[in-house]
């Protein structure tokens, strides 16, 4: 009896534990950013993944874990984009489209005198 109770707790074959973030990147015009760079960061666990797009603007982050993101895509030339609030579920992808501003400063988005939510508000720590 036990063990037929055991087995019923293994997840099924096929069944998927991981989620993907996934999109594109575009200017104010509509037109892809190739090779802009695109972190996703998991809140709870503080783990970051990077990828870069391809020349069609298009990224894909699979097998991430359950959980809160926040997402960065930034690119020589452009304002960095953050999309926060990023519930990913198990089976539940997300497909984003982010919007590059065109603008002339270069920051780095991970450099501790930039926060986050100042950069959503377009303000930026001095």
């Amino acid at each position: 009896m036990w063990l037929c109770m055991a087995s019923l707790e293994l997840p099924a074959y096929g069944q998927a534990t991981t989620a993907t973030i996934s999109g594109g990147v575009v200017d104010q015009n509509g037109d892809a950013i190739p090779r802009a760079s695109i972190t996703v960061l998991n809140i709870q666990g503080g783990t970051r993944r990077n990828t870069i797009c391809d020349e069609a603007g298009r990224f894909r982050l699979p097998e991430l874990a359950p959980g809160q993101y926040e997402t960065a895509a930034e690119q020589k030339g452009f304002s960095l984009e953050v999309r926060t609030g990023i519930v990913l579920t198990l089976n539940r992808d997300a497909v984003l489209t982010l919007i590059l501003s065109f603008s002339d400063f270069d920051k780095d988005p991970f450099d501790p005198k930039y926060r986050i939510e100042d950069m959503k508000r377009g303000r930026v720590a001095r």
